[in-house]
């Protein structure tokens, strides 16, 4: 593959390709080293742990807004599989008495 270039995707703003091969090059065992006590990086290494962490924060920030009285906007995945994956949502939803009386699907063809 003489010639080809590879490139960062044209969609994406960020652009500076040093910085991308800086990122690229930290390891795992790496990655919660920075600088900033804020921003909280965890590694989940499965699947299934990552889904459920994922329902939990949704159905966490729910209620929160819930609670303090403000609209949350949440765009959220869809596809034949996500409701699987993302099946401890009802089980929490159920036991935080969050009912889709709260919510507003929207549907956004591509």
């Amino acid at each position: 593959m003489q010639g080809f270039k590879f490139d960062l995707t044209n969609f994406i703003p960020f652009r500076d390709v040093e910085v991308c091969k800086r990122v690229k090059r930290i390891k795992k065992e790496q990655i919660r080293n920075h600088p900033n006590p804020k921003f909280k990086i965890e590694i989940i290494e499965k699947p299934e742990d990552f889904y459920f962490e994922f329902a939990l924060d949704i159905v966490t920030r729910i209620r929160q807004a819930l609670e303090k009285g403000k609209k949350l906007v949440l765009i959220l995945p869809a596809g034949p599989r996500c409701l699987d994956r993302c099946h401890p949502m009802t089980f929490r939803e159920k036991r935080s008495k969050i009912t889709a009386r709260y919510t507003k699907p929207v549907r956004i063809r591509m």
